[in-house]
């Protein structure tokens, strides 16, 4: 499985990125701080999963919509320290959404749900 993972924090990209490196069957392709990044990324990595802040698409939270019909392979983990953000979220068409403040087990059972069951929502 290829994760992308984006987010404007560097501490967070990094405990993502050691997380998801002991994970079986799971290769971090990238990481992006910006939307530009972002979408330059997905175009070149081709990944099959996206962790993605919400601060990094908040001002245009159509654009995951957008990806399904460009990119079907890709499933979309939302993040974020708000979590009043967590139905914006879903209804922009995420998968899922995880609380920054949730333990970390939380955001490994969504990849995995989401490796055995692409594109269903938790």
């Amino acid at each position: 499985m290829r994760v992308l993972i984006a987010d404007d924090e560097r501490e967070v990209r990094a405990a993502l990125r050691i997380l998801l490196k002991h994970q079986p069957e799971t290769e971090v392709v990238g990481e992006a701080t910006t939307l530009l990044e972002l979408l330059e990324q997905i175009e070149i990595q081709q990944p099959d999963k996206l962790i993605l802040d919400w601060g990094v698409i908040a001002s245009t939270p159509g654009i995951v919509t957008s990806w399904r019909a460009r990119y079907p392979q890709l499933a979309v983990i939302v993040i974020s320290g708000r979590t009043d953000v967590r139905q914006a979220a879903l209804d922009a068409g995420a998968d899922t959404f995880v609380s920054k403040s949730d333990p970390p087990d939380r955001l490994l059972a969504a990849v995995q749900h989401l490796r055995d069951r692409p594109h269903t929502t938790l």
